[in-house]
């Protein structure tokens, strides 16, 4: 958990300067980048990620996947705190989804919609913009996106203490990250798998 919270200080730290390198990061396969919610993983996902691997989810039959690894059955107060929990994180996401729209809204907005349409950008004899420096506005819009990203990523911090401290047992929450890291690996190797495929297709 050390490690995870040292990674999000640092991603915070480098969002300052540049943020859209992490809301599509490269070290990243386009299947990865196209399930990420704000620069990561979704929090109230790590909850049904719970439920999976104790076989309350059964659609997903991830215990299967996962080579039959459970975290066990949970317990009525595991349950309780779960369910508040996811609650309590659907509601903080939504929020953020709300200024995430509206940080994406303001780029056809002012100022820089200011910036493209006015008359002295545009050449008619060779039709093309010659656009005006909007590096100010970009920063300051940069850094609107690295503070809701920051707000993501302690959302994500907080929902993954409370399972794997507050509401999973030792055992269960060592065996809830390990399942965790196999699924990580195994997006990273469906998204290089997709990519090698579809660029034969493509040759």
């Amino acid at each position: 958990m050390n490690h995870f919270q040292d990674y999000t200080n640092n991603r915070s730290r480098l969002a300052r300067i540049d943020a859209s390198l992490f809301f599509a990061p490269t070290s990243c396969t386009p299947l990865e980048n196209s399930v990420l919610w704000i620069a990561g993983c979704r929090p109230s996902s790590f909850i049904r990620f719970a439920y999976a691997l104790s076989g309350l989810d059964i659609q997903f039959h991830l215990t299967d996947f996962l080579e039959g690894k459970r975290i066990g059955d949970l317990t009525t107060q595991q349950m309780t705190k779960f369910d508040e929990l996811q609650g309590e994180t659907i509601r903080k996401e939504r929020n953020l989804c709300s200024r995430l729209a509206s940080l994406q809204e303001d780029i056809v907005d002012q100022p820089f919609a200011s910036k493209i349409f006015t008359s002295k950008n545009y050449e008619e004899e060779d039709h093309h913009y010659q656009f005006e420096n909007a590096d100010e506005a970009l920063d300051e819009h940069s850094q609107h996106m690295a503070g809701v990203m920051e707000e993501a990523d302690e959302l994500r911090m907080k929902t993954l203490k409370q399972i794997v401290i507050n509401i999973l047992e030792p055992v269960q929450a060592v065996e809830y990250l390990a399942a965790a890291k196999r699924m990580r690996l195994c997006f990273q190797q469906w998204g290089k798998k997709r990519d090698h495929h579809h660029s034969n297709k493509l040759d």
